[in-house]
C-alpha cells in the first residue's frame, strides 16, 4: 500500500489496546519502488507529515530507492526529435504512465549530460520516445529506464536480474506470476 502512514495512524491504537497484537503491513510490491506512480504517492505521505523511523520524522521519498530498471537499445532515429527503442507494452508496465528515462550509455558507458526526452508511445514491441533538441541520442545507444508500477512490469519475467552498483549481474530473482 502506498497508504501505510494512513494504515498505521488508524490501526495504531487498536494494536495499543491489544497486548498480543502486532501491527504487520504487507506492502506487494513496493519492495521494488519504482520512478512513478510509487515514487508520487510517497511524496504525498510527506506532504502528509513522512513517517517515522526509529522514532524519528524520516522523508518516505528519500527513505525509498527505486530498485527496478529495464533497459532498452535505441534501434532507429527516424526523424529530428524521435528516437525508437526496442522495448514496448510487452517488456514493460504501462498503466500507471510512461516510463522515465534516467541513464544514456553510449559504448557501455554512461554519458554526463542527462537526457531530457520522455516516452510519448509504446506498441508491442518498441518504445516512441520524444526528445529535446540537446538530447544526444545515437542509434546503438542504450538507455536505462524507470518504471511506474512494479506489479505490471514483473508479470512480464520469469527472471529478474539483479546488478551491482558498476551493472554487472550478480543475482537471478526468479518470479512466479500466474
Amino acid at each position: 500500500s502506498v497508504f501505510f502512514d494512513k494504515v498505521v495512524a488508524a490501526l495504531s491504537p487498536i494494536v495499543a489496546k491489544d497486548g498480543k497484537a502486532t501491527l504487520v503491513l504487507r506492502s506487494g510490491a513496493i519492495f521494488f519502488h519504482d520512478h512513478g506512480v510509487y515514487d508520487r504517492s510517497l511524496g504525498a505521505v510527506d506532504a502528509r507529515n513522512g513517517f517515522a523511523v526509529d522514532g524519528a520524522g524520516a522523508s518516505a521519498r528519500r527513505s525509498f530507492r527505486p530498485a527496478l530498471r529495464i533497459w532498452a537499445e535505441v534501434l532507429s532515429r527516424p526523424e529530428t526529435g524521435l528516437a525508437i527503442c526496442g522495448m514496448g507494452m510487452r517488456d514493460v508496465s504501462f498503466d500507471q504512465g510512461f516510463r522515465k528515462p534516467l541513464t544514456v550509455y553510449r559504448g557501455g558507458h554512461p554519458l554526463a549530460v542527462p537526457l531530457k526526452g520522455e516516452v510519448v508511445k509504446l506498441n508491442d514491441q518498441h518504445a516512441f520516445l520524444s526528445l529535446q533538441p540537446d538530447d544526444d541520442i545515437a542509434v546503438g545507444d542504450v538507455i536505462e529506464f524507470g518504471i511506474s508500477h512494479p506489479c505490471t512490469c514483473l508479470d512480464r519475467y520469469r527472471v529478474i536480474f539483479g546488478v551491482d552498483e558498476s551493472g554487472h549481474v550478480t543475482h537471478a530473482f526468479p518470479s512466479y506470476f500466474g
